[in-house]
């Protein structure tokens, strides 16, 4: 009987083929469900009439901080709808971590780390801390330092982006009227809401949009979907790793 031991990746780390596969696997899945969500946001932009074209240009716009600057001053002040966009495009893409903590895990260490830093910049929310980061950097080398809150990366709970969300929407709902609307009282937002979450009868497709609760829905219902909503685990979460 011939037992051949298990298939490595790398002989020198002794890391297992399978481990390596299930890292890429994952990593593919959260970079297609990143996009997934900034294709969501960007279905809404006609809810705000903004162009596509127009949260494009704002999002290459680098001077005096760019959209990190933009995203820091919406929580307190004015900014334009396409910067608006541009700011909820980069939320996405990190909207933070709403798993249960196993002991002994760095993630939450990393997340009290945060919190410790907004309190010593003195900042309400997640994008001001990143922006009190930038501000601080001296040289070039150390402008990647704010796009990160350490070296492993920037980990905050998602609690926290969605308080950051709600401030950032009841400051700019002031400036801007037409945030306010809802499908009862405006027959655009009405007709823009059947276009692009009825699914199409002929196709049987669905949209990428996720499918607001019967009754009334407003623009902050179908943002804060785009931005926060998860699918639930079908399974039982007891089961999970003990397979």
């Amino acid at each position: 009987v011939r037992v051949f031991g298990e298939p490595l990746a790398d002989e020198k780390t002794g890391k297992v083929k399978k481990t390596l596969r299930r890292e890429k696997r994952l990593l593919r899945r959260q970079t297609q469900r990143r996009a997934q969500r900034l294709k969501k946001i960007a279905h809404l932009f006609p809810l705000v009439e903004v162009d596509n074209d127009a949260v494009r240009k704002e999002q290459k716009h680098q001077r005096d901080g760019g959209v990190h600057a933009w995203r820091a001053k919406a929580a307190t002040e004015k900014i334009t709808l396409a910067r608006l966009m541009a700011v909820f495009l980069l939320i996405a893409k990190n909207r933070g971590y709403e798993g249960r903590f196993t002991k002994g895990e760095t993630v939450k260490d990393y997340i009290c780390e945060v919190k410790s830093r907004m309190k010593k910049h003195q900042c309400d929310t997640l994008g001001q801390l990143l922006y009190e980061l930038k501000k601080d950097s001296t040289n070039y080398a150390s402008i990647k330092a704010w796009k990160k809150i350490s070296n492993t990366g920037t980990y905050a709970r998602r609690d926290m982006l969605k308080k950051e969300f709600n401030t950032i929407w009841k400051t700019q709902e002031e400036h801007h009227p037409s945030l306010k609307r809802t499908m009862q009282n405006d027959e655009h937002i009405a007709d823009l809401y059947r276009r692009y979450f009825a699914t199409d009868k002929k196709s049987g497709v669905k949209s990428i949009l996720p499918r607001p609760k019967d009754g009334d829905v407003s623009l902050y219902d179908l943002f804060r979907m785009a931005l926060f909503d998860q699918r639930p685990i079908w399974w039982d979460p007891e089961t999970i790793g003990k397979c």
